[in-house]
């Protein structure tokens, strides 16, 4: 049997929730006195959906990353080590070790999760800009439902989905908005990017040879993965709104006589609603 993961379990954001964030930053900033420390992911903005853990980001001195590593180890469990570099650390540090604040976090947030950078990491300015993003409300509804999208796909489903979205933040698309009348395009990982990087493809080599792009339905398109991409991984399932396509969709009679979407010109990322992987991965 095929094991699937658990999906990841949202929630919105509580006041208590947000305020927890505040004094976890305060009591790491104060447990790290030579870093500057912020707040990092949706914790903080109250009514937005997050996974209820409270995540902070520390930005060191170059001179003085190894240092707090060694003196994190003291504190804290490294985490996620398989993303370790020179200039990057992942810690989770038990509410109780950290100075200050520290008892000022509930019984529900026992533990921080600590990103350590140092400044002349390449991430540094990415994170740093990806948070202050977030500051802005439109941008946070889209990132929520890019989240709500992803998150029956488990934890790595969940972290591809977000990746999408910060790297298609400067793109046309996907909107990340829901779609009325949902027709589905399945994509390689190959042709994701492509898609990505062109802003329009004209579509697989079945597509550029039929003339039109195909599309399922979502009754359709679980057939269609087994017919044509069976034993394919890194899948991208892709929604579109069939109201928004116009004159340039037909359905016209496909497989077993069923009414197939066709779209009559190239698939353009401007047009794309939704974007995640098409199944759970248990691993990378």
């Amino acid at each position: 049997m095929t094991q699937v993961p658990p999906p990841v379990v949202l929630r919105p954001v509580s006041a208590a929730l947000g305020r927890a964030t505040e004094a976890a930053v305060a009591a790491v900033q104060a447990t790290l006195p030579r870093a500057s420390v912020s707040a990092l992911g949706s914790s903080s903005f109250v009514g937005g959906l997050s996974k209820g853990d409270v995540d902070v980001l520390a930005t060191c001195d170059p001179a003085d990353f190894t240092a707090t590593v060694a003196h994190l180890d003291t504190l804290a469990t490294r985490a996620q080590t398989d993303n370790w570099t020179a200039t990057f650390a992942s810690f989770s540090v038990p509410a109780r070790a950290l100075t200050g604040d520290g008892d000022a976090l509930p019984a529900s947030v026992p533990e921080v999760g600590v990103q350590l950078q140092s400044a002349n990491d390449p991430m540094t300015a990415v994170l740093q800009a990806q948070q202050a993003a977030l500051q802005d409300a439109a941008l946070r509804a889209r990132y929520d439902r890019a989240k709500a999208h992803a998150a029956s796909l488990g934890k790595v489903g969940y972290w591809r989905v977000k990746d999408a979205f910060w790297t298609s933040r400067e793109r046309p698309g996907p909107r990340w908005c829901e779609a009325r009348e949902p027709v589905l395009k399945i994509l390689t990982s190959a042709q994701w990017r492509a898609l990505l990087d062109g802003h329009e493809t004209p579509g697989a080599p079945v597509d550029v040879r039929d003339g039109f792009v195909h599309l399922s339905t979502p009754d359709q398109v679980a057939e269609t993965v087994a017919r044509h991409f069976a034993g394919q991984r890194g899948l991208w399932l892709l929604t579109l709104d069939a109201r928004e396509l116009g004159a340039a969709l037909r359905w016209e009679t496909s497989r077993g006589g069923a009414l197939f979407p066709h779209l009559y010109a190239p698939l353009r990322l401007a047009d794309v609603c939704l974007a995640r992987p098409w199944e759970a991965e248990l691993d990378w």
